[in-house]
């Protein structure tokens, strides 16, 4: 119950921890990743422009791009602890997750999220991020991580380890 209570509170007040609308920035290259860390549980909260997630930002049309949109989903929503990497030894699975392309007008976003149950707590623990290195188009992704304290963080590298 706790973790539902400060996912939610902490996935409202995104946007003031970054001082934009959540969706209303819109730019090309740069994404941001919300984690709430509660115990043995992170929400994940993953958005940016669609044209720096998947490469467009239209409705995908073509066979080539379905391929990469579903193949993004894929990694996100099966593979998600490739590029999302806590240590081994805490025994992390994916409970949720979700990817979806929103379109409005001429631009679109991709709306991520995902819930990770593991057996053992992740206060203090590390986190390997390589989402950069996962999806291309990335230039710079901001980071904010909400647990004992909140932690701000943007990186530019195609892998980083961050402290939860």
């Amino acid at each position: 119950m706790k973790t539902g209570i400060l996912a939610g509170l902490f996935l409202f007040a995104l946007p003031a921890f970054s001082g934009e609308h959540a969706l209303g920035a819109h730019v090309h290259g740069t994404v941001k990743l919300a984690l709430a860390v509660e115990a043995n549980t992170m929400d994940v909260d993953f958005d940016g422009p669609s044209e720096s997630l998947i490469g467009f930002e239209h409705a995908p049309k073509s066979d080539k791009d379905k391929a990469i949109f579903n193949g993004s989903k894929n990694l996100w929503e099966k593979k998600l602890l490739t590029i999302l990497t806590p240590a081994a030894d805490l025994g992390c699975k994916i409970a949720e997750s979700s990817f979806v392309q929103e379109i409005e007008g001429t631009h679109a976003d991709i709306e991520a999220k995902a819930k990770i149950s593991c057996a053992k707590n992740l206060a203090g623990t590390e986190l390997k991020i390589s989402l950069i290195k996962a999806f291309s188009h990335i230039k710079k992704l901001k980071v904010e991580v909400l647990s004992a304290s909140t932690t701000s963080v943007e990186i530019s590298k195609p892998e980083q380890t961050i402290k939860l």
